[in-house]
């Protein structure tokens, strides 16, 4: 089992009379985010999957997460760390990211701040293209808080035919998302015996060694060694599979959890834009 720090939320002190409103409004999301997700059959399953992970009523106790991650390219390459803050509504959402050689030393960072509409991206060093990292950032903020980031709003569910993973079958839901952080779309897998998510099948950023042309890549990322705080059951060890010709081939990332905490608040102040940083629109992020 990964090492990891771990932290939960609180909701805090005060009068009988906020708590009471905290919680009816709570009360109040929890009810409206089951009935979207109750209204066609892919949701349905989405729900019984965030169900087996700690539910809504957990999730929603929420207001942001920090969690650090470190993603190393296999089998012994280039390694990179990611920290990232994010509301639970996934409009706000920063993120820090260090890159380091095969030997281990740093070779540039990188910084994003997203407030729904418009953010700013920061580069330093010798690492990849800025649209590179805009899609990274848009997809770890979902990728990182699977399965309860599948209940924001502006997500369609479509549900597909089971498959098997490793022999097990699956539930598969297509998800597609719109704003926020940016358009995505993920194929997510859920174990049928457990519940749990296992895997999700995404397109991720990928350069050829040849020409240094950026395109996009199937890929397989399995999720394993959950952990439980605060009542939320989450990965801490995620692996990445590409995918060609519908056949997942060697994988090519391993990502360990190090920290993941649900008591801070968001600071506001980390969005503000760094001088000489790339200024971006909602277009931009994909």
């Amino acid at each position: 089992m990964t090492s990891i720090l771990l932290a939960g939320c609180t909701s805090g002190t005060g009068a009988s009379g906020n708590l009471d409103s905290v919680g009816a409004e709570r009360g109040r999301l929890v009810a409206e985010t089951t009935a979207r997700l109750s209204a066609d059959e892919g949701g349905r399953v989405m729900l019984k999957a965030i169900e087996a992970h700690g539910g809504l009523e957990a999730w929603f106790r929420t207001r942001s997460s920090v969690s650090l991650w470190e993603y190393h390219q296999l089998p012994a390459g280039r390694s990179f760390t990611s920290r990232l803050m994010g509301e639970r509504s996934g409009q706000r959402v920063y993120q820090e990211l260090q890159y380091f050689d095969s030997a281990g030393a740093k070779r540039g960072s990188g910084r994003f701040g997203w407030n729904g509409k418009e953010g700013w991206l920061e580069m330093e060093g010798a690492i990849s293209r800025a649209d590179r990292l805009r899609h990274r950032a848009a997809a770890t903020f979902y990728l990182e808080r699977v399965p309860f980031v599948f209940a924001l709003q502006n997500i369609h569910y479509e549900l597909l035919q089971p498959e098997d993973l490793d022999g097990a079958p699956n539930d598969r839901i297509r998800i597609s998302i719109s704003g926020g952080v940016g358009d995505a779309r993920f194929i997510v897998y859920i174990d049928q015996l457990t519940g749990r998510v296992s895997a999700v099948r995404y397109a991720f950023p990928t350069e050829s060694p040849e020409t240094g042309i950026d395109s996009l890549r199937s890929g397989l990322l399995r999720y394993q060694e959950f952990f439980t705080v605060d009542g939320l059951t989450l990965p801490t060890r995620m692996t990445l599979y590409p995918v060609r010709n519908e056949v997942p081939g060697d994988a090519t990332y391993e990502a360990v959890c190090r920290e993941i905490t649900f008591r801070e608040s968001f600071d506001q102040s980390s969005l503000e834009r760094p001088e000489g940083a790339i200024l971006l629109s909602e277009n931009d992020v994909q």
